[in-house]
């Protein structure tokens, strides 16, 4: 299951918890447990940026969806590590 996530989160190029656990067939709170273990795993990497105007979402079609710009927001890279563990 962890591959068949990532490979979601590429397909995608978003991450979107509700959309994957749609596809993958799990509850949303799972995609969220599974995440975490895949950052501690060193597959994904997070970061949180404080405010909406960051230079991580230029571009993002949700970026003006997501908050004030005082709100913290998280984002999820796929490590190099991720991608070679989803593409085996």
């Amino acid at each position: 299951m962890f591959r068949e996530i990532l490979r979601e989160m590429i397909a995608d190029g978003l991450i979107n918890k509700t959309h994957i656990a749609r596809k993958v067939g799990v509850h949303e709170e799972v995609v969220e447990d599974i995440i975490c273990m895949l950052v501690d795993y060193g597959y994904l990497s997070k970061s949180s940026h404080a405010e909406l105007g960051h230079s991580a979402c230029s571009g993002c079609y949700l970026s003006s969806k997501c908050g004030s710009g005082n709100s913290t927001i998280q984002t999820y890279s796929i490590t190099p590590k991720g991608m070679k563990y989803a593409k085996t």
